[in-house]
Order: C-alpha cells, then sequence, then structure tokens
C-alpha cells in the first residue's frame, strides 16, 4: 500500500535510532501481535500512524485502550 504518512513520521524522526517499520491491518490481533513484539524487544518508544479514523475499519484507539496505564487527554489534540 502507500504508506505516505509513514515515510513523513520515519524523515521526521530521523535523528533517532530507528527499527524498520512495519505495515499492519486494520485488524485488532494484528495491531496487539505487532505491539507485543515491539513491547518484547524493548524498544523505548513506538509511533503509530493510521487507523485512528472515525470509519468502522479504523480500530487502532480502541485497541491499543488496553496497552495505556494513564492516559494525556488533550494531548493527540495539541498535535
Amino acid at each position: 500500500g502507500n504508506d505516505r504518512s509513514g515515510a513523513a513520521l520515519r524523515a521526521g524522526l530521523g535523528a533517532f535510532s530507528l527499527t524498520p517499520h512495519r505495515l499492519v491491518t486494520d485488524d485488532p490481533d494484528r495491531i496487539r501481535e505487532a505491539l507485543g513484539l515491539l513491547v518484547d524487544e524493548g524498544h523505548d518508544a513506538v509511533v503509530l500512524t493510521g487507523g485512528t479514523g472515525i470509519a468502522p475499519r479504523d480500530v487502532t484507539v480502541e485497541t491499543l485502550t488496553a496497552f495505556v496505564d494513564r492516559p494525556l487527554e488533550g494531548f493527540g489534540e495539541a498535535f
């Protein structure tokens, strides 16, 4: 697929040591699996893009809520 937002993020984060990016389908099991692997690998941060809209297939936010210990309300809106 066309991952323009992922390419823009990688360009903007170029000063950091990055792992190869991963494209994951809009499927809760695949998203949880990918995040779990990154956590198990010991990464300090995970940057996500896509799957955050209002279409029925956009399940990223709902899927990742289970991983959040302390939500930062309004943080996303600041961007």
